[in-house]
Order: C-alpha cells, then structure tokens, then sequence
C-alpha cells in the first residue's frame, strides 16, 4: 500500500501543471565524463544515489483533490528510475536526445527523475549522463550535485569499497516552511504570518503586472503564435574556454560589478539589436525588454541549506530596461547589479513562491501571452570535484525546458573546469534556431568586447 508523504506546496504543484499540461520547467543535467564505464555498475550507482536523495523514490498522486509526493508505488517500495543506455552517438545524435528529452514530459505518477547514459566504445573522452528531473523536487544547483554523487557511488562501487549503509539526506520540506519569519511554532501567529505574506504576495503579482502593462516590453517572435501542443523547445549550446571566461571575471571585477550582471547585460543589447533589425530601426533608438532573473534561496532560508540537497529553493525577480544599444556595456551591467542587489534584499523575493501556481495557471490559460522578452539563470562556479577515480568530469551544464513560453529565450549558466557553458532555451516555432543562434552568437560577441574595452582602459 502506498504511503503519503505531504501534499505540494503552491511552486511545487506549478511545477506540476507545467510539466503536465506543457512539458515545460523540467531540468536536464548534461555531464561529459571521460574514462570506461561500465553500464550495470552506472546503475546501481543511480540506485544508491536514490537511497541518499529519498525525493527520487518519490511520485506525485492525487488524492481527495490535492498533488501528494508518495513514496514508491503500489507494487514496491522503491521506484524503479527509468534509465536508457545509449551505445555509441555522435554530437549530431546528442543533440537529437537531448532534444528529445526537453520535449518528454516527466510521467510524474510512475516517476520524477530519469536518466540517459551515453557509453562510447571508441572515444573514452565522449561518454555523456543525461538527466531529466521534475522542479518540483530539484532545481539546478541540486540536480547537478546529484551527478556528483552518482559519480562518487561509481567510483566506490569500482574500488569494492563498503556500501552497504548508505546515509540518507533528510527530505526537506517546502521551502514556503523555511521562509524566514514566515512560519513560526506558534499555530495561530503562523495563520496570521502566512495570510499577510499571502495578500502581499497577491499585490506584488497585482504591481508586477500593471509595470508590464505600463512598460509594454519587446520581445522576440511576437508575431507567431501556436498553441502550446504543437510547440517545442529549441536548444543551442555554448562553451567559453578558460581564457575567455577568466577575461570575463577579470573584467567584472574591475568594473565592480557581477559577472551574472555581465550576461545580464550581453543577452539584452542582444536581443535589442535583434529588435531593432527585425523592426528595421537604425541608430540610437530604444527597446524595452524585461528579464526574469532567477535567485538562490539556499543561504537566505532558515536554516539554510546545503546545495547537495534536492529540492526547488529559488525565486525569480522580474526587472525592466530601456535599452539602448549604442550605449556603454558597463553602465548597463551595473545598473543592472544594483537593481539586483535591491530587490533580492527585499521580501518580494518571496512572494513568486507563493502566487506561482496562479502565475502558471494564468499563462497557460492565456497561451498568447508572452510573460517575459529574457529569462536568465546562473548556478555560477560549479563546486564539485573533477575526478572520481577512474572517471573524470569534464564538463557539466543545464538547461530548464521553456516550451510553453511563448517568445520568450532563456540562457542558462554554469561555470566548472575553468569554462562557462551558455545554454540558450527557447520556445519554437515563436523564436526560430536561426533567431536563437544569432542572439548567442551576439551575445558572446558583447562580452569578448566589453572584455577587450576593459582591458584596454587598464592598460
């Protein structure tokens, strides 16, 4: 029989719908590891990593008219995690998988996570491990700390050493319960606490929309416009090799702002000059674009948590520019970090939590609409190690599938080896690959410039 766990909180049960109903907002952990694998022991290291991370032995049912995380399913206590072994593939048949996986909802009542190892027999360098894993239980930085530890479990396993106890990971509870001064133990202060949160949170989406409203953003693929069935998302990957990336940091401190900031700013002139020649404007003229910024909670929460743990532990922050796109790289890239730095200190940070349900269900219900022009998000520097005995991790990136988001290009940003891989998402047929791939061309052609232009004034 199987047991209840809790029901979803209002983000998790978003995620849900979007999964559902759109195949959207799931994450894909791309890792290419160098070494012989071998296959049965890559799948008992996944099925020990779902002992340390009991959300993985989890499924999500119904039950009297709410979503519930259940462990296991009727017949066993343990999910048997769907995992494909895929001998031998050239990049061209990578791409179509991982193509493939952005496009397959997760069948959230049988499973949340599934896994794709890709062994080649000829080039030891080009092994892959594909992971697609529902937000409502994972966001980036955990779901690609979950590669590290099916590693680590690997390389054990290899060496024969004991792992016969394997310590499990407390399962967290919604991260609305680790909002600080939110919950408290008090019953009747918690009702009070939350209802107040809960019409703020109501207000702020209220504000958020009369400001786009009034702002009236540009954005890409306006024009085309198919129902959320028959769309898909587009993928193109970028890698900017150690060199270049150090320049980027290098430059971003000099400039005293972030390099988060920084590509804040390179995919924005971006997709204004992008704007601008579909419009066929020329000169110094201005577009308005908003961008979803997506933020950390983990070190905010109460207690804070560790990046190993699953679980979806961020917000997003919606800001809007007026771009012009003769103007200074780094005005813009500081602007930019200090309206992040002010609204990422203030409690509206947490009100997206609370109202993200009724945020998804809006723009599902409204498929035209086009919610942001630019959605970014950036784990930063990857902090797990490279070796694992006989295996190697030589890159590690992800990506959040966006189908369901109309005209809209995300860029999705991680930092590991001393490289940073620029994933851009977007939603076809509204954004075309050619439109995707200009604006990530022109976006890493903004930040090898701004580089230079720095180094130029230290000099």
């Amino acid at each position: 029989m199987m047991k209840k766990c809790r029901k979803l909180s209002q983000i998790e049960q978003a995620m849900e719908i979007l999964n559902d109903q759109a195949t959207s907002l799931n994450i894909i952990i791309i890792s290419r590891i160098s070494g012989f694998i071998n296959p049965s022991i890559f799948t008992k290291a996944i099925s020990l990593a779902q002992i340390r991370h009991p959300r993985l032995n989890n499924r999500i049912v119904r039950i009297d008219n709410n979503l519930h995380f259940v462990n296991g399913n009727i017949e066993n206590s343990t999910i048997n995690l769907p995992i494909n072994i895929v001998e031998t593939v050239n990049f061209e048949e990578l791409q179509n998988i991982v193509l493939q996986e952005s496009n397959q909802k997760i069948e959230s009542d049988k499973y949340l996570a599934r896994f794709t190892l890709i062994k080649s027999e000829n080039n030891l360098d080009k092994n892959y491990l594909i992971t697609t894993i529902h937000h409502a239980i994972a966001d980036g930085l955990s779901s690609i700390n979950l590669h590290s530890d099916i590693f680590t479990y690997y390389d054990k396993i290899t060496l024969s050493e004991d792992i016969s106890s394997i310590e499990s990971l407390d399962v967290l509870p919604s991260v609305v319960e680790l909002i600080p001064n939110l919950f408290v133990n008090n019953s009747f202060t918690k009702f009070i606490n939350y209802s107040k949160s809960y019409s703020k949170s109501a207000l702020f989406t209220v504000k958020l929309k009369l400001k786009e409203i009034l702002h009236q953003p540009k954005s890409l693929g306006a024009k085309k416009h198919v129902p959320i069935e028959s769309r898909r998302t587009g993928v193109i990957c970028r890698q900017l090799e150690s060199d270049l990336t150090q320049k980027i940091i290098n430059s971003c401190r000099q400039q005293n702002t972030t390099v988060n900031s920084a590509l804040n700013a390179a995919i924005l002139k971006a997709v204004a000059e992008k704007i601008n020649s579909d419009l066929n404007i020329k000169g110094r003229n201005s577009i308005r674009l908003s961008c979803q910024t997506y933020v950390d909670l983990r070190k905010r929460l109460k207690p804070s948590i560790a990046n190993e743990n699953l679980g979806i532990l961020t917000s997003f922050i919606n800001l809007f520019y007026t771009i012009k796109t003769q103007a200074p790289f780094w005005n813009l890239a500081k602007d930019i970090k200090k309206n992040l730095d002010f609204f990422s200190n203030r409690n509206d940070i947490y009100y997206p939590i609370l109202m993200s349900k009724i945020i998804a269900k809006y723009y599902l219900s409204n498929p035209k609409e086009i919610p942001v022009s630019i959605v970014m998000t950036n784990v930063g520097k990857v902090n797990i190690p490279e070796n694992y005995g006989s295996l190697k991790l030589e890159e590690i990136s992800f990506i959040p599938t966006i189908r369901a988001l109309r005209g809209v290009l995300g860029l999705a940003i991680s930092t590991f080896n001393r490289k940073m891989f620029l994933n851009f998402m977007f939603s076809e047929p509204s954004i075309s690959q050619e439109t995707a791939e200009e604006i990530a061309n022109q976006t890493i052609f903004h930040l090898t410039e701004a580089c230079s232009c720095s180094s130029k004034i230290e000099k």
